[in-house]
This record gives C-alpha cells, sequence and structure tokens, in this order.
C-alpha cells in the first residue's frame, strides 16, 4: 500500500501542508527567501518544460507533480507571509496604542454586569480602509447585539498567557489578529445595524432554532444534547455534562464533524432513494443541503471538511467520474488552508482530517484483508459475516484514534481508556438523535416525537454519567517516555501507508495496536511504579491558597481560604500535572465565602469525589453549607462533614474557633502524612482560645505555615508561635517567607510565587527541583 501512488495531486497538497507547518515557526524574512527560491524554481521548471516539450511521457509527468507541488507550496508561504507576519505585525505596532475603528458586530461572546465580549469585523481603523477579524471587550455591561455597526475609540492590548493556555494562538486560531479594549461606555457609539447581513442572518437562525429546539425537548441536558448535536450550540449544555464526555473521551460527539454530516446525508439520501429520484437530482440536492448545513452550524472546520468531501463525491458520481476519498480529503485540506491560512493553528481541523484521513488509508485495506480471512473461514457465512463485520467497526474508532494518539499528548496530555469503546455504543443512540431531533425542530408541537427525543438524550447522558464516575479512565500521556512510544506508533503508521510494507502479513496490522498498548503500560507504570514520596503543592493565586498531595494518581486538595474561583482553576490543572484525573478529597477549611461559584468552577476542570466541609458553628454557616451541599450534589460531588478517613493522608485535623465575622475565624489544620506533620494556623490563632494547642502543635511537626496575609504586622504575628524545632514558612500575600529552625540563621523571601513543590518522604522533607527547598535538622 502506497498512498501517494497515482495520486500527485494529494502528494503536493500533503507537502503544502507540511510547508504551511513549518512556515509558521519561520521568521518573515526565512518565509520570504524561501517564497522567492520556490517562485524561481517553479519559473525554470516551466521553461525546461517549454523546451523539452517533447520529451517523453514519463518526465512530463514528473514535470507536472514537481511543478504543482512548488506552485502550492509557493502559496502556502505567501499565505503564512500574508496572515501571521503583515497582519500581525501591524496589531504589534498599534498596541497600547489608541485607535479609532469602525465595525460591525458578529457575534456576543460574553456578558456580565460589569464586563462584555464581542466578535467584530472591522471596516476601517484609523480612517484607513481595513478588512479583519477581532474581539472587542468593554469595560462596562454593553447593549450591543449581532449586527450593530459601531465606531469606536480602543486601545489594543496584548495577548496574555496563563499556565498552559496561550491566547494568541487561541485568537490567531479563529482568525482574529487583535483585541481592543473599550473603557468607557461613551468611546462606543453605535451607528447603524446590518441585521440582513448573511453571516449575522445566519448566526441569529441558529440561536433561534437552538432555543426552539432547547425548549421543544422540555430544557435540560437532554435538551442540551441534542442541540449540540444537531446545530452545534454547546451552551445549553451544563458544564458537569461537558466534563463527563470529556473524561470518557468522546469530547469529539459535541463537535460538528464528518460523523454528524454524514449521518444526516445518509438520511436524506435514503429518503430521496424513497422518493425514487434520479442520481443526477440527488447530486444537487445533497451537496447544497450540506453545504447550507455548513453556513447554518458556524462553519467549523471539521464540518467544511466533510462537507467539502461530500460536494465532491455526489459532484464526481453526478458526472460519472472515479471518486478518491484520500485526494478528497487531500484537496479539502489545502483548499482550507489557502482560504484561511490561520487555520493551521486549529487543533479540531488537525482532529478532523488526521482521523479522517487514518480510516480512509487503513480500513479500505483492512477490509480486504478480513475478507480474505473470512473466504478461508471454515464457519457459518452469516457467523463470519458478522465477525467480520464487528471487527471492521472497531477497528475504525481503533485507527481513528491511534492516529491522533501523539497529537492529543502534546494539545491535552491525556487520553481517555473509554473513547473507542463509548463511541461504538453510543453511534447508534447518536444517529436516533440526529434523525429525530429534525421533525422535532421543525415540529415542536408533535409531543410524543419530542419524549421519544428526550428519551434516547437522557439514556445517553445515563450511560455518559456512570461511564465517567469510573476511576483511573484517563491515561497521562504528557510524559517523555510515553511521548516516544507514541512517536515509535505514529512512525509505524507513517511507515505503513506509505512505502508499501508487507501488509499480508499479520504481524505488520499488530504493530500499531502493540506500540499503543506499550504506550498505555508506560504511562501506568510512570504513574503508580514511582516511589518518590507524597508530593505535596502550595498553590497561590490572587487571595486563593490550596494545599495539593499527590501519590500515583491519587490527589487531596485543601482549600486554605473560602473558595476562591480562580485558585480551583490553577488547582485543576494542578492535579493533571501531577498525573490525577481526578481529585478524591476536596476539604474546604472556612464559610467565609457565601457563593458555590468554586465548585462549578473545579468541576468544569477535574472531577471531585468527595467535598469534606467543616462542621458549621452558627446559623449563617449552616445557610452556606446547605448551599454548598446542593451545587456539590448538582455536580456529582459526595458531601462528608469533618476530615476522617482520608486515603491518602495518615491523619488530618481540622479545628476552628468562634468568631465575630465567619471570615476571621482562627484555624488550625494538621496534617501527617509519610511520617512527616505539616500544621497550617492563620494569623487568627494568635488571639484566640486555639493558641496554647497551636503552640502546641508547632513545636513537634516538621514544617509549619504561617498565614499572615492580611495582617499589618507579619513578624510580630508569628514570633510567639515560632518553635525551636520546625522550620516555618511565613505566606504574605503573593509572597513567601522561608526560615530555617534555630542554628540555621538563613532566610529567604520569594516575591510572585504561585506555586511550590515539596515531596514528602519518611526520612525528610524536600524540595523539588531548583524551586524552593527545606530540610529541617
Amino acid at each position: 500500500m502506497n498512498i501517494f501512488r497515482n495520486r500527485p495531486l494529494a502528494a503536493a497538497e500533503c507537502m503544502m501542508a507540511l510547508v504551511a507547518l513549518l512556515a509558521f515557526r519561520m521568521e518573515g524574512t526565512f518565509k520570504l527567501v524561501f517564497l522567492a527560491l520556490s517562485a524561481c524554481s517553479l519559473l525554470l521548471l516551466f521553461l525546461l518544460a517549454f523546451k523539452r516539450r517533447k520529451s517523453d511521457p514519463v518526465r512530463a509527468h514528473r514535470f507536472f507533480v514537481a511543478c504543482l507541488c512548488l506552485l502550492l507550496v509557493s502559496a502556502a508561504l505567501l499565505g503564512s507571509f500574508v496572515f501571521f507576519d503583515a497582519y500581525c505585525g501591524k496589531r504589534n505596532r498599534r498596541v497600547g496604542n489608541e485607535c479609532q475603528v469602525e465595525g460591525i458586530v458578529l457575534h456576543r461572546t460574553a456578558s456580565t454586569p460589569y464586563s462584555g465580549g464581542f466578535d467584530v469585523l472591522l471596516s476601517s481603523v484609523n480612517g484607513g480602509p481595513e478588512r479583519t477579524l477581532a474581539v472587542l471587550e468593554t469595560e462596562y455591561a454593553s447593549l450591543l447585539q449581532a449586527g450593530d455597526r459601531f465606531v469606536a475609540s480602543v486601545t489594543p492590548r496584548q495577548f496574555a498567557k496563563a499556565g498552559d493556555f496561550d491566547e494568541e494562538l487561541f485568537r490567531l486560531a479563529n482568525g482574529c489578529t487583535t483585541v481592543l479594549v473599550c473603557g468607557e461606555s461613551d468611546h462606543l457609539e453605535v451607528i447603524g445595524a446590518e441585521r440582513d447581513r448573511l453571516d449575522v442572518r445566519l448566526s441569529l437562525w441558529n440561536t433561534q432554532l437552538s432555543s426552539r429546539l432547547y425548549y421543544a425537548l422540555g430544557e435540560g441536558d437532554e435538551a442540551g444534547i441534542a442541540v449540540a448535536l444537531l446545530l452545534g450550540n454547546r451552551s445549553f449544555l451544563s458544564d458537569r455534562a461537558i466534563l463527563q464526555f470529556r473524561r470518557t473521551g468522546i469530547s469529539h460527539l459535541l463537535a460538528l464533524s464528518g460523523l454528524h454530516l454524514s449521518i444526516l446525508v445518509g438520511a436524506l439520501e435514503f429518503l430521496l432513494r424513497r422518493l425514487r429520484l434520479p442520481m443526477v437530482v440527488r447530486a444537487s440536492v445533497i451537496p447544497a443541503a450540506a453545504l447550507s448545513y455548513l453556513l447554518l452550524t458556524g462553519g467549523s472546520l471539521s464540518t467544511a471538511r466533510a462537507a467539502l468531501m461530500v460536494t465532491v463525491l455526489y459532484l464526481g458520481s453526478g458526472f460519472g467520474a472515479r471518486y478518491d476519498s484520500f485526494t478528497a480529503i487531500c484537496t479539502a485540506l489545502a483548499g482550507i488552508l489557502l482560504a484561511m491560512p490561520y487555520a493551521i493553528l486549529d487543533a479540531g481541523m488537525w482532529m478532523s482530517f488526521l482521523a479522517a484521513g487514518s480510516i480512509v488509508i487503513f480500513i479500505p485495506p483492512l477490509n480486504e484483508f478480513l475478507e480474505k480471512r473470512r473466504s478461508r473461514s471454515h464457519l457459518p457465512i452469516l457467523l463470519s459475516s458478522a465477525l467480520s463485520k464487528l471487527c471492521l467497526a472497531l477497528a475504525v474508532g481503533v485507527v481513528a484514534n491511534l492516529g491522533l494518539l501523539l497529537l492529543i499528548s502534546f494539545l491535552y496530555g491525556e487520553v481517555s481508556l473509554l473513547s473507542v469503546p463509548m463511541t461504538m455504543a453510543l453511534s447508534l443512540p447518536v444517529s436516533v438523535l440526529l434523525i429525530l431531533s429534525i421533525p422535532a425542530l421543525l415540529l415542536p408541537s408533535l409531543t410524543p416525537l419530542c419524549v421519544a427525543c428526550a428519551f434516547v438524550a437522557k439514556g445517553m447522558l445515563w450511560c455518559i454519567g456512570r461511564a465517567s464516575e469510573l476511576s483511573d479512565i484517563l491515561l497521562p500521556v504528557g510524559d517523555l517516555p510515553t511521548r516516544v512510544c507514541l512517536a515509535f506508533l505514529t512512525v509505524a503508521l507513517v511507515l505503513l501507508a506509505v512505502p508499501a510494507l508487507p501488509l499480508r502479513r499479520w504481524i505488520w496490522w499488530a504493530l500499531p495496536p502493540m506500540l499503543a498498548v506499550l504506550a498505555v503500560c508506560t504511562s501506568l507504570g510512570v504513574t503508580h511504579l514511582s516511589d518518590d514520596g507524597i508530593r505535596m503543592r502550595y498553590l497561590g493565586e490572587g487571595r486563593g491558597s490550596v494545599l495539593l498531595f499527590s501519590e500515583h494518581g491519587r490527589a487531596v486538595a485543601i482549600d486554605l481560604t473560602a473558595g476562591s474561583a480562580s485558585a480551583m482553576e490553577v488547582l485543576a490543572d494542578a492535579a493533571r500535572e501531577a498525573r490525577c484525573s481526578q481529585i478524591d478529597d476536596l476539604i474546604l477549611t472556612r464559610y467565609a465565602n457565601t457563593g458555590a461559584y468554586f465548585l462549578d468552577c473545579i468541576a468544569t476542570g477535574i472531577r471531585v469525589c468527595r467535598l469534606h466541609l467543616p462542621e458549621p458553628l452558627d446559623d449563617k454557616e449552616r445557610s452556606i453549607a446547605h448551599r454548598l451541599e446542593q451545587v456539590a450534589h448538582l455536580n456529582g460531588m459526595e458531601v462528608i462533614y469533618g476530615v476522617e478517613d482520608i486515603e491518602l493522608l495518615d491523619h488530618v485535623e481540622l479545628l476552628r474557633a468562634p468568631a465575630e465575622e465567619t471570615a476571621h475565624r482562627a484555624i488550625l489544620l494538621r496534617v501527617l502524612a509519610r511520617g512527616r506533620e505539616l500544621v497550617y494556623l492563620n494569623g487568627a490563632v494568635a488571639a484566640s482560645e486555639l493558641r496554647e494547642r497551636a503552640y502546641l502543635a508547632g513545636e513537634h511537626c516538621d514544617l509549619l505555615m504561617l498565614d499572615a496575609t492580611g495582617q499589618t504586622k507579619s513578624n510580630q504575628a508569628q514570633r510567639w508561635i515560632l518553635p525551636a524545632s520546625s522550620g516555618l514558612i511565613l505566606l504574605e500575600g503573593e509572597s513567601l517567607r522561608c526560615m530555617l529552625p534555630a542554628g540555621h540563621p538563613e532566610e529567604r523571601v520569594i516575591c510572585g510565587v504561585e506555586q511550590v513543590d515539596f515531596v514528602l518522604k519518611k526520612s525528610r522533607f524536600s524540595g523539588d527541583g531548583n524551586r524552593l527547598f527545606f530540610i529541617p535538622c
């Protein structure tokens, strides 16, 4: 098997995509140099071909292929330079300088009582014509709507980067080159409205149709999943449902792609055949329907790929032309990159093309291999046919996932072990729900149909919810040994696809699955076989501070504040970095925050099994606890009052003293792990009834953490509690002060610290890498 044999167009288009990837990392000067070399080579080939026009057909074919490759490579270099260097360079020169812009609002992306966010299309900047996509952020509640034309005085800002999130890559992948900030309402004026623009009208139609279907099916996640599958609008799904899809590895079902379009096209094809319409009519109706569906659902790149392939397939069939699936995929990719050079950064597009390409490349020869085996089998015909189809269906899911593993390891750092089985199990319900959702959308008054649609969606959510509650279903693949195995797997797939290895022998078909199993075993070994002790990480984020204990994929988090949403986001990222797919126990130490948003925030990022709440001391705390309990149950968390029976830690003790205000209660926390004792207390302990007990605990602990945040004299706050035998970490806002015990007068102050790692062993209490470390006597 050689996928490029007799496919010059596909070979040239693959080369173009590779050059586009490499060009993204090049400087603009290098792009121009390579563009000039490519153009000169193309001109030279044209001259040689003209002089040798009477040469043999083989040489002429080679000239044609070379010219085609150089032409597409030049187009890729030119598009990359124009967008990433010319447009982005112009944006960088404007950052921080006030600009006068005019444009039209395409979508509202965010809305709070204090701010707003909009996708806009600019038509002029500082009086000069310019057509570019941008994001408009208002530092006030704005009433702008889709279709409003405006003029504004704005200031472009730098793209933000927080943790693993790179806003620049995220914005550029959507074609947005700049973020504009409007500080005051009188700096923006609406000068008209263009509600009849096609893109605005399609966006409004999508919103209206989504609301129509959502309310027809009775609201809730059952209706939300039908809206997401049919119309691509995920705003009606809860954060918990989205997390469940991610944990079971089927988030791709929520992103409109070839799967959804093929189901809808298959249903339409079946209907048109029943109506006995000729092929010419079907070849006209189905491509038009596919392109209309693409526009209505927002034009995602994965849907665009499928729609273009469907169009090529049916137009080719209508004119009696031969259809080549691999060339069609490559042509769709080249067309997208030519029209939108920024699509090179879209992870969803690459996942869609890699999955579809893997299926197109490997499934036909595998089907031929299975047919040969079936013809030699002594089993009954029906049984052997059923087994062959079952193996082929399983192979489709396996092959698609194998082709994505290396990319997923770099994008997300984890894969779900349930991705293939859950995709196969839900393929039939998804097809039924998609087909039923169309008449339910057109006839919302038809109650039995809506009830049937909601019933199918509810069954899907029940299965997904039960599967997502399983432990150890997310496999970390971000470590170097696992990525090496995945790199070998990718190389094996390429060798199988390109140089025509002997696929007649089963060992070559078994090689990729064997390497995938080796990668799984490597990841499990890295996670569970290391014996470095329990890792403790202090996480500081603004006003939020959290302790995270992790070992062998298990995690316990202790919130040292009252529940900070920003701290919960950092906690979810830190738990995944520690190779934990869930947080087994989340311990809340106080009730100062009356809101429960932080629970929704962490439930969006990672599953929390149990929430430990302190025993309420008054009516106010009881009301807060009741609210937290309700939100925790909605997010699938078990609520426990008290901190007993924490499996990962040897002992946890939380004491609180009454105070006039809930936020100022004295907190004393003792944690024992691997024979080492950590004591945390806040500044209010010095004036509370816990003072004496805190002194005794601090005198015998291995590490004392004194939270002096908000204290006017932090040194005075820690004098009475500094024992002679333990080390002290003093938390002061966004800085840490580390003091060694008596006899070691060394003191370090580290400002702007966001996280500190420690490893708890029976023999020592040490730090990690070059970060802050402390070893007591």
